[in-house]
């Protein structure tokens, strides 16, 4: 029945395609092969199709596309024009890879200190990604000033949303006694649980931890 669900979703988007009213729904069944074989080409056209009509999700898909090398050559500049389209119409994660991209300089110059503007933003929006690397700044100093309690802090609001690579920081700050007071039980704590995603960093650091 879910199948009939997906050709349902499909015909619908072709036939609005067809009097050229794009959204992102067809490229997006192109990619993920709902109602129809998957195509990474023909989802790239159609978020393309949509992106240049003005729909904004379609324009951060278009961004992830080249961002990815999804039916498109992976192609840095590119994606950050696309995310920053994208990003003017407020779409949340588009906010999110614009700041990515700044923060190490991919398809940009980098320039860390807007890179955290950016973040923020997503971050503030609740964005585990934008959450985490927000984190990552405080922790290094990078386009910030170094600020552990603040860098735990923006871990901690990314691990509770079950973000395995934020869990893990939070951890090791916890059996470190950075930001927050030393505490193993914790960090026992957040390493179970990215551990539990399969996140072999976590997995790694929680079997050192068991030894000691």
């Amino acid at each position: 029945d879910s199948l009939n669900e997906s050709e349902k979703a499909f015909a619908y988007f072709k036939k609005a395609a067809e009097y050229e009213w794009y959204s992102e729904g067809l490229g997006i069944c192109y990619e993920m092969g709902i109602g129809v074989e998957e195509n990474e080409t023909e989802a790239f056209k159609y978020y393309t199709l949509a992106a240049d009509n003005g729909n904004t999700t379609s324009m951060y898909r278009t961004g992830l596309c080249y961002y990815n090398g999804v039916g498109v050559k992976q192609n840095y500049a590119e994606a950050y024009r696309w995310f920053t389209d994208a990003a003017g119409n407020e779409n949340v994660a588009a906010i999110y890879y614009l700041g990515k991209m700044m923060m190490y300089g991919e398809g940009c110059n980098p320039d860390p200190e807007a890179a955290v503007q950016w973040l923020l933003k997503a971050a503030e929006k609740n964005n585990d990604k934008a959450q985490f690397e927000l984190g990552n700044a405080y922790l290094t100093g990078n386009g910030v000033e170094e600020n552990d309690e603040i860098a735990m802090e923006w871990f901690e609001k990314a691990a509770e949303q079950d973000f395995a690579k934020a869990q893990n920081n939070l951890a090791y700050m916890y059996s470190q006694g950075r930001g927050y007071a030393l505490d193993y039980a914790k960090a026992m704590q957040w390493y179970q649980k990215a551990a539990d995603q399969g996140y072999a960093e976590a997995q790694y650091n929680l079997g050192f931890m068991y030894e000691q």
